[in-house]
């Protein structure tokens, strides 16, 4: 019950707009760090609900899977982030997002003991 009525609160798009605020941010940086010619747009992600804030990010993530393909070495092929393909770059995230997020479960598990 305190979930649900969570997931209607102002209470979930603050939480997310922060939390994906910083993912933007870092994502940048890192582009930045190898790429001095990127110029960091300024991050703000907008939206009043979940699925509006997505889309916010979805736009920022298009960018950042953009340069991240030029920072790959040039004999690497690769046609950019496809979840769940067989190409070696694909299957490093993949591995990445599924560690990310079962530590995640893990945590969020025992917080709640």
């Amino acid at each position: 019950e305190h979930m649900i009525t969570y997931r209607d609160s102002n209470h979930e798009t603050e939480m997310i707009k922060t939390i994906l605020q910083e993912k933007v941010y870092r994502q940048m940086k890192i582009i930045r760090k190898y790429d001095k010619s990127f110029v960091v747009p300024e991050v703000d992600i907008i939206g009043n609900t979940a699925r509006q804030i997505l889309l916010c990010e979805a736009r920022y993530a298009k960018l950042y899977w953009k340069h991240f393909r030029q920072l790959l070495p040039s004999w690497i092929e690769w046609r950019g982030r496809i979840p769940r393909h067989d190409d070696v770059v694909n299957k490093l995230l993949d591995i990445g997002y599924h560690t990310f997020e079962k530590i995640s479960y893990y945590t969020s598990r025992f917080r709640n003991c």
